[in-house]
């Protein structure tokens, strides 16, 4: 009886295979290159570095957003905590950070 439990147990068990493509850990582990310009205050050519159809592209526009937020909150404290030109720099760069980019 022992030997037939056991048996039954060893047969009963279902292995699942999982396979992961080269892309999905290439998409896993990137960093996207975040590269944009800045002309008359407002944000230009956001990853231009990447193809628009490329899922690079996208990863990088999803990135830029949160950098550009970052730096939004960056100038807006510089700002509350700065006067004189440094004030008037950090608006003008809120300005541009806080408002003119739209992914």
């Amino acid at each position: 009886m022992p030997g037939r439990l056991r048996l039954m147990l060893l047969s009963s068990l279902t292995f699942v295979s999982v396979s992961v493509s080269a892309g999905d850990m290439e998409s896993r582990s990137f960093k996207p290159d975040v590269k944009w310009s800045v002309e008359r205050g407002e944000i230009t050519n956001v990853c231009n570095n990447y193809a628009i159809s490329d899922w690079r592209y996208r990863s990088c526009r999803r990135a830029a957003q949160r950098k550009f937020g970052e730096m939004c909150s960056q100038y807006r404290e510089q700002y509350r905590n700065s006067q004189g030109s440094t004030r008037d720099k950090a608006y003008k760069n809120s300005q541009t950070y806080c408002v003119s980019f739209r992914p």
